[in-house]
């Protein structure tokens, strides 16, 4: 198996918009806007990066050692890179896909053996109702490990799937996503106008 199949073999089905199910069963609790709410961040911003990390429960895993604004700023950066690569060369080359096989690994669950009685304890101290006999029948337990960031690659990697619904904005850098079935080279009509107009007066200076 090649690095590139192990990499589709690990995001499975295509979804975007990942983290756990919120409310109704069909509800993700991750937007599909949030990885180009992500790449649109002002990282000379703090503000602004309080208000994402708040708004998607995000800690960048260096914001202890680096602070928030330089963890979320590295974060923003290596995805971007990754993205602007893909984008050139429409595929993903071996550093990248090791940068992002090393993330989908964190989302990648975990076995573990354990009795009924166990999950039973387990399940008060969570306040969660297991519904199993406390006796020592054994059961293997599936479990998943995530984060808003392995989770916010996991939407890139399935945009890579989905042969870049991602877009970046021609006039004015901003990420989008593209409806189904639509192309388009800007983020807005606003946008595109604009995009217009400037082409227009450089065409009539020349």
């Amino acid at each position: 198996m090649t690095k590139q199949d192990g990499f589709i073999a690990k995001v499975g089905p295509i979804k975007i918009g990942g983290g756990h199910r919120s409310g109704s069963p069909k509800k993700f609790a991750y937007p599909p806007e949030r990885l180009a709410e992500f790449l649109n961040v002002d990282v000379n911003k703090i503000t602004k990066i309080k208000e994402y990390c708040n708004k998607y429960s995000l800690l960048p895993p260096k914001m202890y050692s680096v602070g928030l604004g330089e963890a979320f700023k590295e974060e923003q950066q290596k995805l971007l890179r990754v993205y602007r690569n893909y984008k050139n060369n429409g595929s993903l080359n071996e550093e990248d896909l090791d940068v992002a096989n090393s993330y989908l690994e964190l989302t990648k669950p975990k076995i573990l053996e354990t009795t009924s009685k166990d999950l039973g304890k387990l399940g008060k101290y969570i306040n969660a109702k297991t519904d199993l006999p406390e006796n020592n029948e054994r059961y293997l337990l599936k479990i998943f490990k995530s984060n808003s960031i392995s989770t916010l690659w996991e939407d890139f990697v399935n945009q890579v799937l989905k042969k870049q619904k991602l877009s970046e904005c021609i006039n004015c850098g901003r990420f989008y996503l593209l409806e189904s079935g639509h192309e388009r080279k800007f983020c807005s009509e606003e946008c595109g106008d604009a995009h217009r107009k400037r082409k227009t007066r450089a065409e009539k200076k020349t």
